[in-house]
């Protein structure tokens, strides 16, 4: 099911916005399928592989991300920085630090940061 994110060509409702805004035509540029690095709710989708049995899939979109998605110019990182997070993504995922942990109650999932 995740795998589809990446297959699926990239679909989109502008009417909302009554235009493309840039998460969408990043999304269109980097040739992902509907996967949008630039939305940050589904940045933490990539490490779901891990818990799906799949770390492999985990380890490959994870260094697809950082290489088509992120670069040393002047828009080298894509969608909207939002205090941090994209960047911080970027290096916690450098550093192999990101772990998600369910939570007992809900379904949520908490992200832990590691040291090793």
């Amino acid at each position: 099911m995740m795998d589809s994110v990446f297959i699926l060509p990239p679909i989109f409702d502008e009417s909302y916005y009554r235009a493309v805004i840039h998460e969408i035509r990043e999304m269109q540029i980097m040739n992902m399928g509907n996967y949008a690095h630039g939305n940050q709710p589904i940045q933490h989708m990539l490490y779901m592989y891990n818990y799906s049995g799949q770390p492999w899939k985990a380890q490959h979109w994870i260094r697809e991300v950082m290489d088509k998605l992120y670069t040393p110019a002047p828009d080298g990182y894509c969608g909207d920085e939002d205090n941090g997070q994209t960047s911080a993504w970027y290096v916690f995922s450098a550093m192999d630090s990101i772990r998600y942990v369910r939570v007992r109650m809900n379904m949520s999932w908490v992200l832990l940061t590691s040291r090793r």
